[in-house]
């Protein structure tokens, strides 16, 4: 199986994860996430 996630930061991005690749993406964008949401 494949997600398309969408992601807005300074601009709408939509990317596909492989299933294995979707756990360390997610954690890598909370931390995105939570930098923005700090500021």
């Amino acid at each position: 199986m494949r997600f398309c996630l969408f992601f807005i930061s300074d601009y709408s991005v939509g990317i596909i994860f492989n299933m294995d690749q979707l756990y360390m993406t997610v954690q890598d964008y909370l931390l995105k996430f939570r930098k923005i949401s700090s500021l």
